[in-house]
């Protein structure tokens, strides 16, 4: 299933998409799956997979964010904001991964629950933090437990799991 990912996109809360290209995806694990079949909003009903455990890496925390459906590395005199800044929230709804080739693409919902039960805008089932210039995520009560035995322990060891992982 890794080999020809060209990219995910991580859907936010407030219907922003941020695409993150094949080569700044680290490690990952998106796993404990339920299924089921609901009304997702007033007029629609779908069948939805819900991930209840994802671990994201993502490479160069600093890199500019810019809300552009070209890129999100293009710089932008009205705003300039990480990818940390952005992701930060803790609020990716959903996980969409799509393959070179564009008929194959899988996507998952994310286990929520709502830091605010009033705004439902941030997830306290996620956690984002930065290690060693990465931006790390973990969505699900276990995965945030676990994150740790995912993170380097040095610069050094950062470094060299990237050269492996091109």
């Amino acid at each position: 299933m890794n080999e020809g990912i060209k990219d995910i996109q991580l859907m936010l809360e407030n219907y922003e998409t941020i695409v993150i290209p094949r080569n700044m995806i680290g490690q990952i694990v998106i796993k404990d799956f339920k299924e089921s079949l609901r009304r997702r909003a007033i007029n629609s009903i779908i069948f939805m997979k819900t991930s209840y455990y994802v671990i994201l890496q993502i490479k160069d925390a600093n890199q500019i964010y810019h809300d552009s459906e070209e890129s999100i590395f293009e710089y932008d005199d009205d705003e300039i904001t990480s990818l940390l800044e952005k992701l930060k929230y803790n609020n990716i709804t959903n996980i969409l991964i799509n393959y070179e080739d564009s008929a194959k693409n899988y996507n998952w919902f994310v286990g929520w629950e709502s830091v605010d039960e009033k705004t439902n805008l941030q997830n306290k089932l996620q956690t984002t933090q930065e290690v060693f210039n990465d931006i790390w995520i973990a969505i699900g009560e276990n995965a945030q437990k676990e994150l740790e035995l995912y993170l380097p322990h040095s610069q050094e060891e950062r470094d060299s799991d990237w050269k492996f992982m091109k």
